[in-house]
């Protein structure tokens, strides 16, 4: 029978698997009125290169052991539902925010011109170098991303880091549906972590303190 279960998470069953990340929300330390530019980078050695496409996120094996790729639930790529989960949560806590879309590859001087464009009271950028889930019974999540804050001089208010290996609870019956509950969630703690690290949380709310800055004369993004 242990066989027979372990087998039906194998062959075209685990194909096609999808991580819905952009549901989630964090709760984040820091509440204000601040505007502030966002952009995240997917910075993974294997979409710069090519090897993977944006919305990879991870692995789900068969019985067998052998890998399938997920992607994301959204068909968007990873660094977006990332940046959408950031924005909402920043929102949802007051602050005005603007995404700026930061393709892999752009030169960071690029990324950092289009954060200072937004004429935002601060700039926050996410830079992903590895986030990946490895699932076959129980899900094995490994990242590492850093977040940078800016003032509106561009100098560097507030940095933190995050690194780490979660094993994550697992479901032998049915592995994929508890995949599907258990990364984004831990995404969302990890995220939370990388936010609310005190450099990044006072950053953020003693900007609030700063006067209101014009918007742009023309945005290309969301402004609430």
């Amino acid at each position: 029978m242990l066989v027979a279960a372990a087998a039906a998470t194998g062959g075209g069953c685990v194909v096609g698997a999808h991580i819905p990340f952009q549901v989630q929300t964090p709760r984040l330390y820091a509440r204000g009125g601040a505007s502030i530019s966002l952009a995240v980078e997917d910075q993974r050695d294997e979409v710069r290169s090519g090897q993977r496409t944006p919305d990879f996120c991870g692995v789900m094996r068969s019985g067998w052991g052998f890998p399938y790729q997920v992607m994301t639930a959204s068909n968007a790529p990873l660094a977006s539902d990332f940046a959408d989960i950031v924005a909402r949560g920043l929102r949802v806590n007051g602050f005005r925010v603007l995404v700026v879309v930061a393709p892999p590859n752009q030169p960071e001087a690029a990324t950092l011109q289009a954060l200072a464009s937004g004429a935002a009271d601060l700039s926050l950028l996410i830079r992903i170098s590895e986030w990946k889930s490895d699932t076959l019974t129980r899900t094995t999540l490994t990242y590492r991303a850093a977040a940078q804050l800016r003032d509106r001089q561009g100098q560097v208010i507030g940095e933190s880091f995050i690194s780490g290996k979660d094993v994550l609870p697992g479901d032998f019956l049915d592995p994929m549906a508890k995949m599907k509950e258990t990364v984004p969630a831990a995404t969302r703690a990890n995220l939370e972590h990388l936010l609310n690290d005190p450099s990044i949380a006072s950053a953020l709310a003693s900007a609030s303190a700063l006067p209101p800055v014009a918007p742009a004369a023309a945005s290309s993004g969301p402004d609430s």
